[in-house]
């Protein structure tokens, strides 16, 4: 992960930002998934050429018993680190034509896994951006391998 500078917490001056998110997914038989739409507050920092999303996602299913977690996107260049923490915690790491190996944390246990980046497109600026991103996802040890789509765009809220 050497190409991309990681953005500490903090450091930088941050902006609100509304961040409103799509995404889905094909599986291996190549059936898609529904799609899922969400819109958050969060903020936007920049240290150096590294540009840093945060914000808080429900994860959740159930309404009434909400699991948030906390989402950093960091980006440099079209290099994209995405860190999710809580108690369904990953980290991921997308650039175009790398594979990258890492660990699935859930309450229920830890899955490896593998994902190949085929997209990374960014256009961040301090008022507005969007990442438009693809990449195949494959859990190890048995478990299903899907292609996934997210498409985020944010701007900045006076």
């Amino acid at each position: 992960m050497k190409d991309i500078e990681f953005v500490e917490s903090g450091r930088g001056e941050k902006k609100d930002v509304m961040i409103q998110s799509r995404a889905w997914a094909r599986d291996s038989l190549d059936v898609m998934s529904d799609e899922i739409e969400w819109t958050n507050h969060g903020t936007l920092s920049r240290n150096g050429g590294a540009w840093c999303l945060e914000y808080r996602e429900n994860i959740s299913e159930d309404p009434k018993d909400p699991t948030m977690t906390d989402v950093k996107i960091q980006v440099r260049g079209t290099s994209v680190l995405v860190t999710r923490s809580g108690s369904f915690g990953m980290t991921m790491y997308l650039n175009q034509g790398h594979v990258y190996e890492g660990t699935y944390v859930t309450p229920f246990g830890e899955m490896k896994y593998h994902v190949q980046c085929l997209k990374a497109e960014v256009d961040l600026s301090e008022e507005a951006g969007s990442l438009d991103l693809s990449f195949v996802l494959e859990i190890l040890g048995g478990g299903d391998t899907t292609t996934r789509y997210m498409k985020m765009k944010y701007w900045a809220v006076k």
